[in-house]
């Protein structure tokens, strides 16, 4: 019998399960409610992070949410890293022909391509090959015209988003709003036969306003988290302060100043550290111990990712989606978000979620509760590196 691609890859790769796990541990650092909270910036003379991550707490999130032993979950994450190298580079290689790349619920990838003579390039990549009518840069340029009209967008509208599996641009809407949705659409000038419109309760909240054990105060008086160091500084989330307002340690003492904030459109920030506060290129876990950041490579649809939140922990799902716009109800919108499985509660906001080693983005909002189960919004990391020209802090 021929073994799976997640399989044949694990095998191929032989990344030991602890080294790959410990590679998941990147998530944000944050105390639960109660207890001292800590923060990525440390003051001089604070007791040294144990640079050795235990990778117990991922293995148990990635077994509860994924269902995956630590054999499967080391084998998905090797795949889910050779998927995104086959991403980028069938992209460059197929051109318009290029419908996208995703995990499917086996953790097999697979290729879209919209020209059957398409099919034998992708085929030697050794990925299973579907046929679609769009191409990945047609469903893009829909989303940007919905963008674009976002200010028209009917309150019922909760966000749209690019949807590579089902080869649409998905407009969720509320229970009976189909009909706003669709003329919506057409006003935006964008294809229907392009987008696909998915009634729903589900309607996405800011998880940021909240008092709770997160490692730094705003101007604002808002507990926020630190989502990845950058040389200077930090990241966080735009709606977690303005530019110009100051960043609080728990004592009181002001780390910093929010030197850029995105919020709404964006929904993301940096604060520029005082002399004194050392950003490192880990994420603390919560149990004095650090992560090592190796990079920011997209991970592409169906990998799974994880993340750290001071009121839930370690959480863990898939991705869902790229370029989701949400319109929330306050009448702010936001493009350009990641959307993912992974559950999410009060206090979890602005922690950062990663895939393997590799840093994926800042919590945004979400729906649901890790009871429930839910769905979660990622602002990606790579965007406000290079829209304000800042460097990953990376551990050696």
């Amino acid at each position: 019998m021929s073994r799976s691609y997640p399989e044949r890859m694990s095998r191929r790769l032989a990344v030991p399960v602890a080294i790959l796990l410990t590679t998941a541990l990147i998530t944000a650092a944050a105390t639960p409610a109660g207890a001292a909270p800590t923060v990525t910036g440390a003051q001089p003379g604070a007791a040294a992070v144990d640079p050795r991550p235990d990778p117990a707490e991922v293995v148990a999130a990635l077994r509860r949410d994924l269902g995956l032993t630590p054999d499967r979950a080391a084998a998905r994450l090797a795949v889910a890293t050779a998927a995104a190298a086959t991403e980028r580079d069938l992209r460059a290689t197929l051109g318009a022909a290029f419908g996208g790349v995703w995990l499917d619920g086996h953790g097999n990838p697979v290729v879209a391509v919209t020209d059957p003579a398409a099919v034998h390039t992708a085929r030697r990549t050794g990925t299973r090959v579907r046929l679609v009518p769009h191409a990945e840069t047609t469903l893009a340029a829909t989303a940007a015209l919905l963008d674009r009209a976002a200010g028209h967008a009917p309150g019922a509208v909760s966000g749209w988003y690019v949807d590579v599996v089902g080869n649409a641009v998905v407009v969720r809407t509320a229970p009976g709003g189909a009909a706003a949705a669709n003329a919506f659409v057409s006003e935006a000038g964008a294809s229907p036969g392009v987008v696909r419109v998915v009634e729903g309760t589900e309607r996405p909240r800011t998880l940021a306003d909240v008092r709770g054990g997160d490692p730094f105060l705003t101007s604002q008086s808002m507990r926020c988290s630190v989502g990845f160091t950058v040389r200077g500084g930090f990241l966080t989330a735009g709606h977690c302060g303005r530019t110009g307002d100051s960043a609080y340690a728990p004592n009181g003492q002001v780390m910093g100043v929010f030197a850029s904030s995105s919020f709404p459109g964006n929904d993301y920030a940096w604060v520029r550290l005082n002399p004194g506060w050392t950003p490192r290129g880990e994420i603390r876990t919560g149990r004095s111990t650090a992560a090592p950041i190796r990079g920011s490579v997209e991970a592409p649809i169906g990998a799974p990712v994880c993340r750290y939140g001071s009121t839930t922990g370690w959480r863990c799902g898939v991705v869902q989606g790229r370029n989701q716009t949400l319109n929330f109800a306050s009448g702010e919108v936001i493009s350009g978000l990641t959307r993912t499985t992974v559950c999410a509660e009060a206090g979890d906001s602005a922690g950062p979620f990663v895939s393997g080693d590799q840093a994926q983005g800042m919590l945004v909002a979400g729906t649901g509760n890790c009871t429930a189960g839910g769905t979660t919004y990622f602002q990606p990391v790579n965007e406000p590196l290079a829209a304000l020209g800042l460097t990953l802090l990376t551990s050696p």
